[in-house]
C-alpha cells in the first residue's frame, strides 16, 4: 500500500512540474496581444493592383523600349548588369522618378522618352517596384 502511495506521489509531482514548465514555455511565446494583419501595400499607398500589374508591364518590356530595344528588366532583373536591391532602392526613395528618368534617356541605354512625374506610366512604374521590393511609403509621394 505504501509503495503505490509512493508512486501516485510522484506522479503528483512530475505532472505538476510538467504543466508549470508548460504554462512558464506558453507565456513567453506567445504575447496575448492581438496583432492584425497589414493591409497590402497598393492599399496603403495608394494605387491600385492594376497600376501594379501595368508597371511590371512597362518594367519588363512594355510600352517604356527604346529605339535600342532595351527593356527596364533588360539591366534590372537579378543576374543581369545592375540589379536593384532593396536597401539601395530604400535609400534613393525620394530620387526614384529622376533615377527611372535617366535610365529612359540614357544614351547608352535605351533612348527612350523621359516620363514627367505624376504621369500614368510613372506612377504605376514605381508602384511595381514598391510592390515588389516593399519600399516606404515616401517613394510613391515623390513620383506623384
Amino acid at each position: 500500500m505504501q509503495n503505490k502511495t509512493n508512486n501516485y506521489s510522484i506522479l503528483f509531482w512530475i505532472t505538476l512540474f510538467g504543466l508549470t514548465l508548460v504554462s512558464l514555455l506558453a507565456d513567453s511565446y506567445a504575447s496575448g496581444v492581438y496583432r492584425p494583419p497589414q493591409p497590402p501595400l497598393w492599399i496603403t499607398y495608394g494605387f491600385s493592383q492594376e497600376d501594379i500589374k501595368q508597371g511590371k508591364e512597362l518594367f519588363k518590356g512594355g510600352q517604356l523600349i527604346g529605339p535600342k530595344g532595351e527593356t527596364c528588366s533588360a539591366c534590372h532583373e537579378s543576374g543581369q548588369q545592375v540589379p536593384l536591391k532593396r536597401s539601395s532602392l530604400k535609400k534613393k526613395a525620394e530620387q526614384m522618378g529622376s533615377l527611372i528618368n535617366i535610365c529612359l534617356t540614357d544614351p547608352t541605354r535605351s533612348e527612350g522618352q523621359s516620363i514627367e512625374i505624376g504621369e500614368p506610366q510613372m506612377i504605376q512604374i514605381g508602384a511595381y517596384l514598391i510592390s515588389r521590393y516593399r519600399l516606404p511609403s515616401k517613394t510613391i509621394k515623390n513620383l506623384k
